[in-house]
């Protein structure tokens, strides 16, 4: 299903300026109108909550709140109020624990460093095309009933 870019909110996370610049930049060039960034974990679920973003790509390596505190703070129903939203991790972990780890933690995708615009692009639609089902506690989450409301199709 295609995903009319220009009309997706994505909020990238990011400790590094420079990092969140380039994101930016590079899902501009796709046609993303709406990015917001925050510097940290924390930041970025007070961002959750007043921009509802479709979309967060988030680094793992931040100080204070990492990406996968991040992941599995989002999705805690008692937490956020949208625990499906699709979730990209950047890293430059490319390890099979850190992967599974981050696989555990309720991601939807994973992105090794250095990002391309290419993979960054690749990524966005398999997160968007594809949720994944997560478990939070003891119980089995499937986002795909409540990705579907979401998706900017155009």
């Amino acid at each position: 299903m295609p995903y009319a870019l220009d009309k997706l909110c994505v909020l990238v996370i990011d400790d590094c300026e420079p990092i969140r610049e380039l994101v930016r930049g590079m899902l501009r060039s796709y046609g993303v109108r709406d990015v917001c960034t925050a510097e940290s974990g924390a930041e970025g679920l007070a961002m959750l909550k007043s921009r509802e973003p479709d979309l967060v790509i988030c680094d793992i390596g931040m100080q204070l709140m990492d990406g996968l505190t991040f992941v599995r703070a989002v999705r805690n129903p008692a937490i956020c109020e949208d625990p499906h939203v699709p979730i990209i991790v950047v890293s430059a972990h490319t390890d099979e624990k850190m992967v599974e780890e981050a696989r555990e933690s309720g991601i939807t995708e994973y992105l090794v460093k250095p990002i391309t615009a290419e993979a960054l692009l690749s990524r966005v639609h398999q997160a968007l095309a594809r949720p994944r089902s997560y478990e939070y506690g003891d119980d089995p989450v499937d986002p795909v009933d409540a990705g579907a409301a979401r998706r900017p199709d155009g």
